[in-house]
Formats: C-alpha cells, structure tokens, sequence
C-alpha cells in the first residue's frame, strides 16, 4: 500500500489554519472563557473538514487524520499560550501533556462528522450519465 500525499491538503488548509491559530490566541490574551475557544476551534475543524471534503475529495478517514493533526498542533498552542500568559499555574505541564491530546482528539471527532454529514448532504456526483443506458 503506497503512502498518501497530504501536500496539496496542506495548501488548502493552511490558512484557516493559520485563522484558528491566531483567533485562538487573541480569545486567550482578550481572557475569554476556554469553552469559546473551542468553540472556535470546532468551527475551524467544520470548515477544513469541507474544504477537505468538497475541493479535495477526500474520504472522511482522510479528513479527520488531517483534523487530528491540525488539532494537536491547534492544542499545542493554545497550552504554549496559556504557560506563557499564567506561568505561575499549578497544572502547567498537565496543560502540555493533555490540551494537545483532547484537541487531537476534538479533532478527529469533529472532522470525520463533519465529513460524513457534508457527504450525506451533497453525494458524490455519479459518473454514469442518462445516455449510458
């Protein structure tokens, strides 16, 4: 089985990625609550979930892969950022070990439902037309 490249996946996710990450960071320097945060972050894994899925093609395995390792790196930031904005926590590397693995999770979850609930939305166009009979 050959490897999948993820490259073109990556352009086409890399600005709401970059969006998420910096709306996520200003929630946390503005001091808003954590449940708005992921709020956010559910959002941004809805819209990589259908650019993903729509311009893509992707099979919904694919995007919540993608999701997950988006929600990793979106959980890892917001640990860094919460470190550095309180340093004096007591649950600073709980906040490291955990935030990156509960995104990732978030992630994964969110994605393949967004996925599978846009695919059942808007099916896959057929390729067999009306004249094929």
């Amino acid at each position: 089985m050959e490897p999948k490249d993820f490259t073109p996946d990556l352009r086409t996710i890399a600005i709401p990625l970059l969006l998420a990450t910096l709306f996520e960071i200003y929630l946390y320097m503005d001091g808003h609550r954590t449940d708005l945060v992921w709020a956010a972050d559910v959002v941004a894994f809805g819209v990589m979930a259908y650019l993903l899925t729509d311009r893509r093609k992707r099979a919904p395995e694919d995007v919540a892969y993608a999701c997950g390792c988006v929600g990793v790196f979106l959980g890892l930031v917001s640990a860094i950022t919460q470190i550095v904005l309180d340093p004096t926590s007591f649950y600073l590397w709980f906040k490291l070990i955990t935030h990156p693995l509960l995104a990732g999770v978030i992630g994964v979850l969110s994605g393949y439902l967004a996925a599978v609930g846009l695919r059942m939305i808007f099916p896959p166009a057929s390729h067999s037309s009306p004249h094929d009979a």
